[in-house]
């Protein structure tokens, strides 16, 4: 075996023409290369993936055979090839069963290329405790070569639970590292750009996509990939897709369809032909895409490819719907019925959304949960989703003349178009080199004496580790910033919200900082503390009725913004969609890197909801329970929550993100506060103590990993009765 790598080392080398010299520099001899080649010493996995590199093949090129039984390293090749052959379910237990007779640098590459596999096979969720243990052991090797070949498998997993801001984030650090050195793989740094790019696109980014794609085009001249460069075209068509380029959308897929069957990649072939059907719709050639439909479907039940062929039976009643629509309703029933049998998700919304369309005039109700099925899967599971169904859901309402709800719709499909420019790398970029730059990261501790004895493990994120200490910087955050990037706050402007408190700390601090003034309503009844800190960093207090609580200070800024909309920016955090979003991309993110991917449960208070919406709709996809808890009673004691059934609901709270309401007494919520204290050294506040005794009745219940977001610190309350 070793032999037949040196040979096939030595036949590839002379073929391309290069020196032992040119194939080892920059890490390794000539005489190493030569001993290769003779046979005389077995290659290291990264001798193989750094000659491979410097030959334009793949590791697995170079093995070639079935690895002896009695040689792990090469049970590991053996491993890397089946992955790369697409073959990752029958990688996964020669992996997992890998675990003797490694060095530890092979050790790590069989960690990688487990996380690989499990993410190939769409078990992201099993892929990110390895990736974990991967990283530890690349930082104890200190490989930072290896550390961004992991970040790499990290973006793909990313990837597979939607997490597309941190998939982005990831792949921009692979691709920089690519180009300073760290990582001198050329078809690595290609696959990376495409990678980014695809990315880039989900995230309807296209001109950014299609700028990575003319990088990856320089790239690959430089050697023979011929189904990275079908993937290449693929993305490209999106791309021009969706800057609303249809001719040259068409002109790419038809060349990445032609790679495709020069390879004889059949089931490739049928995607090809099936985007190439949607492409042709859009151009008005209905005939066409009839007929690439017809062949799609046939190479897709050849390869035995039913998310593809459950694809394509929702083309078809899409198809069928520019002409008879009794017959395209039949189609789309039996394609919905497909797609669900076979967990196509995305058939699965196109169906629903197609279906509400063609039942809109006759049936009003029926066609709306056609509507509403759609959001709630695509919330919990394809969120890119969203703008799609909202768009054609209100188009559907104002075909039948429901202005009003035509427009409530359409303001929700450009809700989501204006907070998919708001991103975490923006608000990094922004903050940089500031105070602000520190909202965020805040710690994951576990409960040893509190959470003692229970069936689930108690971890709760300590949110007054925040500049202003609270939770609320995140949303007060992200609501100025968006403000700004949509030119809201020019010369003079004032910015407005109502609050009960920590907001309005947040929104001073973040307006000290950004050089904007600030005006807040406030309940009289707020702790002195809170008023007082939102008073140092310069906010103006306009104190309203305490016994009309944080509903009243809503209607006080309201009349304000009314009254005087050339002065006031009211960022209004109960409906403003940069709240839940800051903790969409921000705490749920964290949240879910700070357990390896091994949450269960998420516990948090109802205020704005902001919290609650936004983590539910990136960790709920993610098979998360979400725990949503109100106070029980409407004059109760916990500052900064709100007893939803008697107060202004907002207008972000969906009661749908929870998976479980659960209320909460004050007398309890303050008892649990002052065991916080006594028994963890956790100052907090009401709040934090009604989350953790909420918390503790689902883990007395219900096993896993349950995760408490406790909201601010105790020492905003010490002028109340609470430490008297």
């Amino acid at each position: 075996m070793v032999a037949d790598v040196g040979a096939r080392i030595r036949s590839l080398r002379t073929a391309k023409g290069l020196t032992q010299a040119q194939v080892a520099e920059p890490q390794y001899t000539k005489a190493y290369i030569s001993m290769l080649e003779s046979g005389r010493t077995r290659a290291s996995m990264k001798a193989l993936e750094h000659i491979a590199g410097v030959l334009g093949v793949q590791p697995a090129d170079l093995l070639g055979g079935a690895p002896s039984p009695a040689t792990p390293q090469y049970t590991l090749l053996e491993a890397r090839r089946l992955i790369e052959q697409r073959q990752a379910d029958v990688a996964i237990p020669l992996l997992e069963g890998l675990e003797e007779g490694l060095t530890p640098q092979d050790q790590l590459f069989r960690l990688r290329y487990l996380a690989a596999a499990y993410n190939a096979t769409s078990q992201p969720k099993q892929a990110f405790p390895v990736i974990e243990r991967a990283q530890r052991m690349a930082d104890l090797l200190n490989d930072p070569e290896e550390q961004v070949r992991i970040k790499a498998v990290l973006a793909a997993a990313y990837a597979r639970t939607y997490a597309y801001e941190e998939e982005v984030r990831l792949l921009r650090e692979c691709v920089q590292a690519c180009e300073d050195g760290t990582v001198r793989d050329v078809p690595f740094h290609y696959r990376r750009l495409i990678d980014l790019a695809l990315a880039l696109g989900n995230q309807r980014q296209s001109k950014q996509a299609l700028v990575v794609y003319e990088q990856a085009f320089a790239l690959a001249t430089q050697f023979d990939d011929l189904p990275s460069a079908a993937s290449l075209y693929a993305g490209i068509a999106k791309a021009y897709h969706d800057a609303g380029d249809i001719e040259a959308a068409i002109m790419n897929n038809q060349k990445s369809l032609d790679i495709y069957e020069h390879l004889g990649l059949i089931d490739q072939m049928a995607c090809a032909l099936d985007n190439a059907a949607a492409l042709y719709v859009e151009y008005g050639n209905v005939t066409r895409a009839r007929e690439c439909l017809v062949r799609a479907a046939g190479l897709a039940e050849q390869a035995k490819r039913d998310g593809t062929l459950a694809s394509i039976k929702a083309s078809e009643a899409e198809v069928l719907a520019k002409g008879d629509l009794a017959e395209a309703l039949d189609a789309a029933q039996s394609a919905l019925k497909f797609a669900r049998k076979v967990d196509q998700v995305d058939a699965e919304i196109r169906m629903l959304v197609l279906t509400g369309e063609l039942r809109m005039k006759a049936n009003g109700a029926a066609a709306r949960r056609s509507f509403q099925e759609a959001r709630q899967l695509a919330e919990e599971r394809a969120p890119h989703l969203l703008r799609v169904i909202f768009d054609r859901w209100s188009r559907a309402a104002e075909a039948t003349g429901d202005s009003d709800e035509a427009l409530r719709l359409a303001r929700r499909a450009l809700e989501t178009v204006r907070m998919s420019r708001l991103t975490a790398d923006l608000v990094r970029e922004r903050v940089r080199g500031t105070i602000l730059e520190r909202v965020g990261d805040t710690p994951l501790i576990p409960l040893h004496r509190v959470g003692a004895g229970l069936r689930g493990d108690l971890w709760v994120k300590i949110e007054s580790a925040n500049p202003g200490g609270s939770v609320k910087d995140r949303p007060g955050l992200w609501m100025v910033l968006d403000a700004e990037e949509e030119g809201w706050l020019g010369r003079r402007r004032v910015v407005l919200d109502a609050t009960s408190g920590n907001t309005g700390v947040a929104l001073a601090m973040v307006c000290a900082v950004r050089g904007h003034a600030l005006e807040l309503c406030i309940p009289d009844k707020v702790s002195l503390e809170r008023k007082r800190i939102a008073r140092a960093f310069g906010a103006q207090l306009i104190l309203t009725d305490p016994l009309e609580g944080t509903d009243g200070a809503i209607r006080e800024a309201q009349r304000r913004a009314a009254a005087d909309p050339d002065r006031y920016v009211y960022v209004d955090q109960y409906s403003n969609p940069a709240n839940p979003l800051s903790h969409e991309l921000g705490t749920a993110a964290e949240v879910w890197k700070q357990t390896g991917g091994r949450v269960t449960h998420f516990v948090a208070g109802v205020g704005t909801s902001g919290t609650i919406v936004g983590v539910s709709r990136a960790l709920r996809p993610k098979r998360v329970r979400i725990v949503a808890v109100q106070p029980d009673d409407p004059m109760h004691g916990i500052e900064g929550w709100k007893h939803m059934p008697t107060a202004l609901r907002p207008a972000i709270w969906d009661e749908g993100v929870a998976d479980v309401h659960l209320v909460m007494a004050t007398e309890e919520a303050l008892a649990m506060t002052k065991r916080l204290a006594r028994e963890e050294g956790i100052f907090t506040g009401p709040s934090g103590g009604a989350a953790v005794a909420a918390a503790i009745a689902v883990a007395r219940e219900e096993a896993g990993r349950i995760v408490v977001l406790i909201a601010d610190g105790g020492d905003r309350y010490l002028s109340t009765p609470l430490w008297e």
